[in-house]
């Protein structure tokens, strides 16, 4: 089948995901419009104890920021066998927050139901720390009874945060079960895009979550700069940490980037069609992806210059070409038209970029009738 098809590869891989997402995608993220929420992750504080967590739950008003979920780490987990959860969720839930917890390698099922009976925490976060999987992948027996584990949960309410020394763990049993995956250990802009682009022939794009940290001292990282926040839009987020001095002196620049996601790319993410419409990375090159949601006929182009020409002429994938598409830009609004489909598909449109700068274009087709929305 694989060597007899002669079309479009974007377009089989989302004829493939939108089938997914509407017949085998989790129950909880189709029918949650809020899922995935932005997830921030904390470091251990001064006293290596759940207190700083506890402490940082009740003072930081997250919830303005953007963020949905606070997500604990190995150390949490391995020093304190998450200790006092119970007060930490009940902090986060005041304030509308959700809680995920790391386990790592194996656990067994009762030690997950109690932990929901005892805190009601939100999500699941499973790994391999040197503990070895969740489950092996190579034994029947061990899937299906990691499966139905996590049926169990989902029963009461917890999701599936699937960490696997970078998201190792990744098949259609899998995508059927989770929220969302971190897609890797190495963290940033580019590895995160390379991830989105390969991973999203199968995976849909909102289960795809960034390791995306705003530190300075990670020198792969460099400056916290808008173009590189924006790769957070790619897919779901997670990043941190909040009380790093780098993340509290880019927060300007952090909340409206959560907004977006939350106002407007997580809506087109869920059940997304995904384009290619440039190369993958290069050097001296833009790079950029293209999404649309016929499900409610809104899209994105996220666009990096890095370090190309000043201007492009970018052609877009996947539109109705009768259909006027009204182009919204994020950061060059003096660009903002109305085009038809044929010659966005066609011609392109002229997109003007600064020097390592990014943009977003946003994509408003025309409204569906009120039976197909």
């Amino acid at each position: 089948m694989i060597q007899a098809y002669q079309g479009d590869e974007d377009d089989a891989a989302n004829h493939f995901r939108k089938w997914f997402w509407n017949y085998e995608i989790t129950p909880s993220l189709k029918n949650n419009p809020k899922e995935p929420p932005i997830e921030i992750c904390n470091p251990p504080g001064p006293d290596g104890k759940p207190d700083f967590l506890v402490n940082q739950a009740k003072t930081t008003d997250f919830a303005s920021w953007g963020v949905g979920c606070l997500k604990t780490d190995a150390w949490h987990w391995q020093d304190t066998g998450h200790a006092k959860s119970d007060e930490l969720a009940a902090a986060l839930h005041a304030k509308g927050i959700k809680l995920s917890l790391y386990f790592n390698g194996t656990v067994p099922e009762r030690v997950l139901l109690d932990e929901a009976a005892k805190s009601h925490f939100d999500y699941y976060r499973s790994d391999d720390y040197g503990r070895g999987p969740a489950f092996n992948m190579m034994d029947y027996h061990s899937v299906e009874d990691f499966k139905r584990k996590l049926d169990k949960l989902a029963k009461v309410g917890v999701g599936w945060e699937n960490c696997c020394n970078g998201g190792n763990l990744r098949s259609l049993d899998i995508c059927r079960r989770m929220t969302f995956m971190t897609h890797s250990d190495g963290s940033g802009l580019i590895p995160f895009f390379l991830n989105v682009y390969h991973w999203s022939y199968l995976m849909p794009p909102i289960q795809i979550k960034n390791d995306y940290w705003v530190c300075l001292g990670n020198q792969e990282e460099g400056e916290v700069t808008v173009a590189w926040l924006r790769g957070n839009l790619l897919g779901a987020i997670l990043t941190g940490p909040p009380t790093s001095a780098s993340f509290q002196g880019a927060l300007d620049k952090i909340k409206p980037v959560f907004n977006l996601y939350n106002t407007r790319q997580r809506a087109i993410l869920r059940g997304a069609d995904v384009y290619r419409i440039l190369p993958p990375p290069a050097d001296k090159q833009w790079f950029g992806l293209q999404y649309y949601n016929t499900f409610i006929n809104k899209g994105s182009v996220l666009l990096w210059q890095n370090g190309g020409p000043a201007s492009q002429v970018i052609k877009l994938k996947g539109l109705d070409r009768d259909a006027t598409y009204a182009l919204a830009f994020e950061d060059a609004t003096e660009k903002n038209r109305s085009l038809t489909g044929a010659k966005l598909m066609d011609e392109g449109m002229t997109v003007p970029m600064g020097a390592n700068a990014s943009e977003v274009i946003w994509i408003d087709g025309p409204a569906l009738p009120p039976s197909a929305r």
